[in-house]
């Protein structure tokens, strides 16, 4: 059975303009209670044309009207975010498992280099 696990925290979200000058829409958590998004940026990109003005309502809206951020993080998530490759491991090690055991060739290693002049 997967377990989920919700982490909170209270934000405001701000416009940050890109090199380009386009705007985004980025949150800002007030504390680091959501240990996932450490050390990350959340952000939200806008459609092509948006302006300046529309960007600064769209953030108004939500910070009058948006509670809190949050992740809902599941069982299966924790652990492979302790071992990223942990799933991963486990197909390659099965999938070595059932693959048949080949005894090595008799002159592996020992093939010698093809020799240039031979090619045309």
């Amino acid at each position: 059975m997967t377990q989920e696990k919700t982490e909170r925290a209270n934000c405001h979200f701000v416009i940050k303009q890109t090199p380009d000058g386009k705007p985004q829409i980025v949150v800002e958590r007030y504390h680091p209670t959501i240990a996932v998004l450490n050390n990350t940026v959340l952000g939200f990109d806008l459609l092509g044309g948006t302006t300046l003005e529309q960007a600064k309502k769209a953030v108004a809206f939500l910070n009058e009207n948006a509670l809190d951020v949050f992740v809902t993080i599941t069982s299966r998530a924790r652990n492979e975010a302790r071992c990223p490759f942990g799933s991963l491991r486990s197909t390659y090690d099965k999938t070595l498992a059932r693959l048949p055991k080949t005894p090595p060739l008799e002159n592996e290693g020992t093939q010698s280099k093809p020799d240039p002049k031979n090619f045309d």
